[in-house]
């Protein structure tokens, strides 16, 4: 399957698709996943920052991605 990389900040109808996604894989409310996602589109910092990759056309990401999060361990 070929992806697509696609940062939320490009996409930003693609919050709810993406908040939606990670609550139905982790169970954590969406609603937290739309604030941080806000405060990815609001651009008040570096962090934190969305990316989705959509495979072979899909309306909803196939995997979604937060880079610079203390949570997450990235660098």
């Amino acid at each position: 399957m070929d992806y697509t990389i696609l940062c939320l900040r490009d996409r930003p109808e693609m919050l709810e698709a993406a908040a939606a996604w990670f609550h139905a894989k982790w169970g954590i409310p969406a609603e937290a996943y739309r604030d941080s996602m806000r405060q990815c589109l609001a651009g008040d910092g570096p962090v934190p920052q969305w990316y989705m990759a959509l495979g072979d056309g899909e309306p909803t990401p196939s995997r979604v991605y937060v880079r610079g999060t203390a949570e997450e361990g990235a660098p």
